[in-house]
């Protein structure tokens, strides 16, 4: 057989495993390079099509401003035709008034049949008056309609002089009436000066809406013919769409917000309700080009990670061979060993535990004590010499020998759940060391104390550090020290001082009366960080906040002073005092660089000592791994067993075929795929980093039921699943041992209730997708828990079974792989008739 009764993984069982894992890491070395090759090149990809589109729309957006820019240029151009026609209209009437003039048969009735000439054939109004009394001679009606229009707020006499004065004034400027932002009148003014006249010629009412579209229909499709693509003309009052199909035609619409287009490709003479559209088709070859250019980089990355492959894969198998020479010589070696390490593993089992500290292993049953290597390399004491209860008291110092007896029966008669004290112990070479001790007592199925586990731990160096500290605070006490209260203005006005102000020199009296201000007893360069770190603390809504600065004595000299000070607040959280002290720390501060030097020793030397101290955690917990180990493998060893005797039992009759012989070598070996990866889980348990993977959680609880499978058909267990499923990231191993804990308690349950009363016990899984989590609810009818189990069923070693039967690390270790490595929640709760477990766990 594989596996033989009794018998743990043997040297060429590790060895097969471990020639599977390079196969593993050039699998998932594959997968991940494929993963990671795809999606930068697809992230490449996305990028350069967005850089392409990106350029485009911004050619787009140039090629409307332009051609926008070309509309107002036509009419802007249309314009000044309209007002180079008005002034040369006024040229033309200067040049008939001279002409008449010169000739001396210069009448009014000539001018005025001149004028409705000019206006009759160029569509023009003329306004004509004296520039000294501004009495109008022509014009009355394009008067009238000015005012009528653009100025309703004058009366008519009023408004014509002051029209009259202003045309006069800015002759040299022409004057453009607007009615509104889409029509305007132009003006042309000049000057008879022979005959004191001024003269203005007036445009009729432009409608610039109707240039601009004018304008636009004439070049939108002759515009277009110019670029790859075309533009479309949208006229919003009209409801109609102009050259959509490049077909120079207008198309009617019934509603013009129901036209949709790139808000990107448009450009909106707003005043004129109209909108110019830029109709582009993006050319597909660029994107094919793109996408070649993406499959060929996908291509070469294949053949690229083929390559590194196929190289590992052969590195594999050169590595494969000299595992199989390095384990037959190790198999050599540790056959011997085997006997020894079977007598050793209880008392490893323990040592390991706490090898971090101290270990004292105490048998209450035979009155003897065993310490762990770490204590004799602390105390220089042969291990084996001290061992029984007697010789450890003997070692304990006078003054401590009652309180640790009285803590140490306290805890045997159960008045205290630990055995906590601390203590000196004498060391080999005469003197005495302070020590933590923390045990606790264990005991049989008659609830009898066996024996006590104890750990102790070397606390001396911290008690020397807090009696120096006691020491320091002793010296502060008698130094220079000065308190006084303030109040939170900007002046920082003292209430109250210490007539130890004295020592500086200063007479407290002056300070009270203000003939002094504090701010004045600061050096003038620390003055400013002290009041920035007084607005610090407020802004932080700080209690209190310590600094160091600079006071001046009576006499000029210059003392270091470290100042604490406690803000107080009213019942509207507003900071309305200080109050605070400051104690001379000249000295030092002459001595600070002598004092860092010593810090920093005492801190490397205490670094180096919790590097240890995180060492001997991480021994100690490979002894709770293997604690755990045992519970994981109790169940599959039991399945196991059982299928080798069905194997042995059925092996010789006919009907048993080769079928069922392969089927249950595969179980078999199904078990034993667990057991390794559980020894593969808990070993990397504590590992800073673990891969996450992604799977259906149906499909992993329905593996997981496998391992308790025969417990539920034992005890006719229904297990009843949701139809729902869903697929998360996370660790898929340490997921299923959580499922089997919790299938495996409710298992016994249902044994523990079937033995008092009848009934068909069921586990009911569901599992639900809410918002930002996914829960996962464990059910069974197998009995309530009483409120003192709930509270403690998730602490380490709190079992409800014999110690034969479980060790109570099972629902711990449920809590520590939820909640500190999937950083979950687990619950439980009593329902009508059993329990409820609650799994969340994070999408």
């Amino acid at each position: 057989m594989f596996f033989k009764k009794n018998k743990f993984y043997t040297l060429n069982d590790i060895k097969k495993r471990i020639t599977l894992i390079p196969l593993f890491f050039i699998g998932f070395f594959t997968i991940v390079s494929i993963v990671v090759s795809g999606y930068f090149l697809k992230t490449k990809l996305a990028e350069d099509i967005y850089n392409v589109v990106k350029q485009d729309k911004i050619q787009v957006q140039e090629e409307l401003k332009d051609f926008a820019l070309s509309i107002e240029k036509d009419l802007a151009l249309k314009y000044k035709n309209v007002q180079n026609d008005l002034k040369e209209s006024t040229y033309e009437l200067i040049g008939f008034i001279n002409a008449k003039k010169i000739k001396q048969s210069f009448v009014l009735e000539d001018l005025y049949s001149y004028i409705k000439y000019l206006e009759n054939k160029k569509n023009i109004s003329l306004l004509l008056f004296e520039k000294e009394k501004y009495s109008l001679l022509y014009g009355e009606n394009i008067l009238k309609t000015i005012k009528d229009k653009y100025i309703q707020s004058k009366s008519s006499s009023v408004f014509s002089k002051d029209f009259l004065k202003q045309i006069s004034k800015n002759k040299k400027k022409d004057i453009l009436i607007y009615e509104d932002k889409n029509h305007l009148l132009l003006s042309s003014f000049s000057s008879v000066n022979s005959l004191s006249w001024e003269l203005a010629f007036f445009s009729p009412l432009l409608d610039k809406r109707k240039h601009i579209l004018t304008i636009l229909e004439k070049n939108v499709y002759k515009r277009s013919k110019e670029i790859e693509g075309h533009f479309i003309l949208l006229n919003h009052n009209k409801k109609s769409v102009y050259n959509y199909y490049n077909q120079n035609k207008e198309i009617l619409i019934k509603n013009i917000y129901d036209f949709t287009y790139d808000q990107e490709n448009v450009h909106v003479f707003e005043p004129y309700s109209l909108s110019l559209l830029l109709k582009k088709e993006y050319l597909p070859s660029s994107l094919f080009l793109l996408k070649e250019k993406f499959y060929n980089s996908l291509s070469y990355a294949g053949i690229v990670i083929f390559i590194i492959t196929l190289l590992l894969f052969l590195f594999t198998i050169f590595f494969t061979r000299f595992l199989a020479r390095v384990f037959y010589l190790y198999a050599l070696r540790l056959k011997g060993k085997n006997n020894l390490y079977k007598q050793l593993k209880d008392r490893y089992a323990l040592a390991i535990i706490a090898s971090n500290d101290s270990l004292c292993d105490i048998d209450l049953e035979k009155n003897t004590i065993f310490f762990s290597k770490k204590w004799e390399d602390t105390f220089f004491y042969d291990k084996n010499k001290i061992n029984s209860i007697d010789a450890w008291h003997e070692l304990i110092h006078e003054e401590d020998k009652k309180e640790v007896k009285q803590s140490f029966t306290e805890h045997l008669e159960g008045k205290n759940k630990k055995f906590v004290v601390e203590y000196r112990i004498k060391h080999k070479d005469g003197i005495y060391k302070w020590v933590l001790a923390r045990g606790e007592i264990f005991k049989n199925k008659k609830n009898k104390n066996i024996r006590m586990l104890m750990t102790l731990m070397d606390i001396d160096e911290r008690k020397n550090l807090f009696k120096e500290l006691s020491n320091v605070e002793r010296l502060v006490e008698s130094g220079r020290i000065v308190i006084f209260r303030c109040l939170n203005n900007d002046k920082f006005l003292l209430k109250t001082i210490s007539s130890s102000i004295s020592s500086y020199g200063y007479d407290k009296k002056d300070f009270i009366e203000h003939k002094i201000k504090y701010f004045d007893f600061i050096f003038e360069e620390d003055l400013m960080d002290f009041k920035a770190s007084l607005k610090d603390a407020i802004e932080r809504n700080l209690s209190a906040f310590s600094t160091i600065y600079r006071v001046k004595e009576e006499s000029g000299s210059i003392k270091w002073v470290f100042s604490r000070i406690v803000l107080i607040k009213d019942h509207l959280n507003t900071v309305t005092e200080f109050y605070g002290y400051i104690n001379d720390i000249t000295q030092l501060k002459l001595n600070e660089k002598e004092l860092k030097e010593k810090i920093k020793k005492e801190v490397d030397k205490n670094i180096e000592k919790d590097r240890l101290l995180v060492h001997q955690n991480k021994l100690a917990s490979m002894g709770k791994m293997l604690g755990n180990i045992a519970h994981q493998w109790r169940q599959p060893l039991n399945n196991i067993s059982l299928l080798i005797y069905f194997v042995r039992d059925h092996y010789f009759e006919e009907k048993f075929t080769k079928k069922e012989l392969n089927e249950n070598i595969d179980h078999i070996k199904f078990q034993l795929d667990f057991m390794s990866n559980t020894i593969d889980d808990f070993r990397n348990f504590y590992l800073p980093t673990k891969n996450k993977n992604s799977f259906f959680l149906k499909e992993s609880i329905e593996t997981a039921f496998k391992i308790v499978k025969s417990e539920f058909e034992s005890s006719n267990t229904q297990l009843i699943f949701s139809p729902f499923d869903i697929e998360v990231n996370t660790y898929k191993n340490e997921f299923q041992q959580v499922i089997v804990n919790i299938l495996s308690n409710s298992h016994d349950a249902a044994i523990e209730k079937l033995k008092k009363a009848s009934f068909s016990p069921f586990v009911k899984i569901n599992i639900e997708e809410m918002k930002e989590n996914i829960k996962v609810e464990i059910q069974n009818n197998c009995g309530r828990a009483s409120s003192e189990v709930i509270k403690r069923m998730f602490e380490p070693y709190f079992t409800t079974k014999f110690e034969s039967q479980g060790t109570g690390i099972g629902l711990y270790m449920c809590k520590v792989i939820i909640e500190k490595n999937i950083k979950g929640s687990i619950d439980a709760f009593n329902t009508q008739d059993g329990m409820k477990f609650i799994i969340v766990l994070p999408k």
